[in-house]
């Protein structure tokens, strides 16, 4: 869910507006935190004992502490939900800062999130994420099974692995990389071309001249020096006006 929020300590208005202290959520378990392997950064996480009935605690990634707290310590803060369920809109005590997590994909920032006790605030629908050694999919028929034991009527589960997220969320990069680096190619090939045409050329109008240098004792060596000399004089000058471009536009797709 998103939702907005005050801290204790805030003003209800102006500065930390509703709008402004916005932030994610996810209704989590106490081993999710362990099973996509988020460091925790400071504080505790997610314990048994955070169940129904005890003190509502939270935490939040490091994007919120950054964001809402600067140079403060949200250890022990309290927040309140903008939201008319009893639930979401119980203070919650922030007990944990945990590492950020790009879910919208690699290319963008992390958001601030907070995270909240499945047991202290039930859902109707989840997501399992299983930890397991090798491949993940190999352990699908323990988890159906699994699932199966807690309660038969529950729908068959559809399994996506972690590398086939982070894949997906790849894949417009990946295209754009694929088709530069195609139309580099092509334009390395035309400018091969290009050099191979223009120096054949070049030789062709200098026929004469080199029949004059060969009569008059010139070594074919040299001739073939004269030639390497003209194509080294074409490289050079578009290495020199190439180069810099390159430098420029490798920037732009570094970021890709």
């Amino acid at each position: 869910f998103t939702s907005g929020f005050l801290a204790d300590g805030w003003p209800s208005g102006g500065e930390r507006a509703e709008a402004e202290a916005s932030i994610g959520g996810r209704i989590v378990t106490r081993g999710y935190r362990s099973a996509l392997d988020i460091p925790l950064v400071r504080g505790r996480e997610i314990a048994s004992s955070d169940a129904a009935g005890t003190p509502a605690i939270a935490l939040i990634n490091e994007a919120a502490a950054q964001r809402f707290f600067p140079n403060e310590d949200p250890i022990g803060r309290r927040l309140v939900w903008f939201s008319w369920d009893p639930i979401e809109s119980t203070p919650r005590t922030i007990v944990g800062v945990v590492g950020d997590v790009r879910h919208r994909g690699l290319s963008f920032a992390p958001e601030p999130e907070v995270f909240i006790p499945l047991a202290q605030a039930p859902m109707r629908a989840l997501h399992v994420v299983v930890r397991t050694d090798g491949d993940p999919l190999s352990r699908a028929g323990d988890v159906r099974a699994a699932l199966a034991a807690l309660d038969p009527s529950l729908p068959a589960p559809r399994f996506t692995t972690l590398e086939e997220v982070v894949s997906s969320s790849l894949a417009r990069p990946r295209f754009t990389a694929t088709l530069l680096g195609l139309f580099a190619g092509l334009a390395l090939i035309l400018a091969s071309v290009g050099i191979a045409g223009l120096l054949a050329f070049s030789v062709e109008q200098r026929t004469r001249e080199f029949g004059v240098r060969v009569a008059l004792g010139a070594e074919p060596g040299e001739i073939l020096r004269l030639v390497a000399l003209g194509a080294l004089r074409l490289v050079g000058t578009g290495l020199v006006l190439g180069l810099p471009s390159a430098v420029a536009l490798s920037r732009v797709v570094e970021g890709m």
